[in-house]
């Protein structure tokens, strides 16, 4: 995802920032935080449950179907509808589930807001498990993306965010997001850096303290 010349860059830039701050910048890149392989079971299922009530409203004689297929004859009609619905259901749970499964479908199925919730999920993750290395009330910011699912995320604790400008954060991330479409990830990461190391650097002057956090950008 990033060269090692992208990780030299990054990390002289958080350092650069956090030299005018007493704040924390700390970058995650991930190639993606889910699989989403849960998403074309559960079209897959809806789909099963679904179709075959369709079908019969439609006309189509399922029962019938079965009953030729299989030389049931009439006193097992029963048998032949139930295992024809049965049938019908489980041919159609494994024909949406393989086409839901193709990447570009499955993309497509689970929606920008499903991917935006799993990726603030996965940001909040590393947020939480960040804070237990700064020191109490340290300000921290997380910048934390997610390539494959071309979500970026920035997260700040609360002493941060009642010491910023309102939306500093969704205007940093719009302004990175959008660099990294033009020009690449790290030059997007550059900015948030910078962009961030600034917010912090109004409300939170470099105060002397030693460095809590290394500078580099972990790769997950």
């Amino acid at each position: 995802m990033l060269s090692s010349v992208d990780h030299q860059r990054l990390a002289a830039a958080v350092a650069a920032a956090e030299a005018k701050t007493s704040g924390e910048i700390m970058c995650v890149v991930a190639d993606a935080v889910s699989d989403y392989r849960d998403v074309p079971i559960g079209w897959a299922a809806a789909a099963a449950l679904l179709v075959p009530p369709l079908l019969m409203a439609a006309g189509l004689p399922l029962e019938s179907a079965a009953a030729m297929a299989m030389r049931w004859t009439a006193g097992s009609a029963l048998i032949g509808w139930l295992a024809a619905y049965v049938a019908t259901q489980a041919a159609v749970f494994a024909l949406v589930r393989w086409v839901a499964g193709l990447p570009s479908v499955r993309r497509v199925l689970t929606g920008r807001t499903a991917v935006r919730a799993r990726v603030r999920r996965a940001a909040h993750a590393h947020f939480v498990g960040a804070l237990t290395l700064v020191k109490p009330g340290q300000p921290a910011v997380l910048i934390f993306v997610s390539e494959s699912d071309r979500q970026l995320e920035i997260l700040a604790n609360p002493i941060i965010d009642a010491a910023v400008r309102p939306g500093a954060w969704a205007t940093v991330a719009d302004r990175a997001v959008q660099t990294v479409r033009d020009q690449g990830l790290a030059e997007g990461l550059v900015l948030a850096i910078a962009l961030c190391g600034a917010e912090l650097q109004g409300a939170f002057p470099d105060d002397g303290a030693v460095n809590a956090l290394p500078d580099h950008v972990a790769e997950i």
